[in-house]
């Protein structure tokens, strides 16, 4: 299983995802998760790869998909620290996108 921002992986059950997650952390890659559920309308949940400055989103409008948008590390604590998770991400994540990958988890 590649661990780059650009490459689609299929996680297809929780373990699995989790089982990604332990592997990066035995790597020493540093990886930040934060559950949006209570904090945000839009998003679920958010998880950043400082190695690869890749963050991954799982919207409540689809639980069942990852998005991935590469960004730095500034933009991901901006992100975190906003009022509004969905404001932020049309405003500073979307708008500056040339490429996003989404992981079907089904």
């Amino acid at each position: 299983m590649s661990n780059t921002c650009e490459t689609t992986e299929i996680l297809s059950t929780d373990k699995e995802y989790t089982e990604w997650f332990e592997i990066h952390e035995e790597q020493k890659e540093k990886i930040e998760y934060v559950d949006l559920t209570e904090l945000s309308s839009a998003f679920v949940s958010a998880t950043y790869d400082f190695k690869f400055e890749c963050l991954r989103l799982v919207f409540k409008t689809n639980p069942n998909m990852f998005y991935d948008y590469h960004i730095s590390p500034d933009v991901w604590e901006e992100f975190i620290k906003s009022d509004s998770k969905g404001k932020f991400y049309h405003q500073h994540i979307l708008k500056n996108q040339k490429k996003k990958t989404i992981l079907d988890v089904l």
